[in-house]
């Protein structure tokens, strides 16, 4: 029996000790109609406010241009609706996080002339990392003739800064819509099966103790 106690007071530290803290929950969600007039420009460091006081920076260099909450009436790609952001290919779009999170997706659509792989590729990038912290390209599905994603990243050290989206050459514009990131961590598989552990094994310690009594 003390065997049994000393194993599962040794899980209940190892779960403690695993699971990672954070502070008050924080999230970032863009629809891209966040100015009330729209569109508007993109420049270097374009600040969206939150309502719990993060926010998220948006740049666009290099290309002809970006506009934040662009068009109105139906969209031509799916899970995309007017406004959003949109621009040429030609140029790399950033997005800056106040707080780091550990985890962001985003609906994403292209206009392009010719079907290539690697459509786009997301560069993450990480606190105490000097550089890009991760590198993806990726092969958006085809609806239609017109490329379409929906891109997730999560990382459980919520260390994520912010990432940049740059296109193949072959693509010509790009819609992205629903931004939505935060700092909320999932619990990994492994971590939940010494949580259910430890408390099977505090339920038969007390179960016992129950009956001993």
């Amino acid at each position: 029996m003390n065997t049994l106690r000393m194993t599962i007071a040794a899980l209940g530290l190892l779960v403690a000790f695993a699971a990672p803290s954070h502070a008050a929950l924080i999230t970032y969600d863009l629809t891209f109609d966040e100015f009330i007039n729209t569109p508007v420009p993109v420049p270097p460091g374009l600040q969206i406010n939150e309502p719990d006081g993060a926010f998220t920076t948006v740049s666009y260099f290099g290309g002809t241009e970006a506009t934040y909450g662009f068009g109105s009436g139906l969209s031509i790609f799916p899970n995309i609706t007017t406004p959003f952001l949109e621009g040429t290919a030609n140029g790399t779009v950033i997005f800056s996080f106040s707080s780091p999170v550990s985890n962001f997706n985003f609906d994403i659509g292209l206009i392009t002339f010719f079907d290539v792989p690697n459509d786009y590729t997301v560069t993450v990038f990480k606190t105490g990392v000097v550089g890009p912290a991760d590198t993806i390209p990726v092969n958006a599905t085809a609806v239609g003739f017109l490329p379409y994603d929906h891109f997730t990243y999560s990382d459980a050290t919520a260390d994520i800064t912010g990432f940049t989206v740059m296109f193949n050459s072959s693509i010509t514009s790009f819609a992205i819509d629903n931004l939505f990131a935060s700092n909320a961590v999932v619990p990994e598989a492994s971590t939940l099966v010494l949580g259910s552990i430890a408390m099977l094994g505090m339920g038969v310690i007390g179960y016992r103790r129950r009956r001993s009594a």
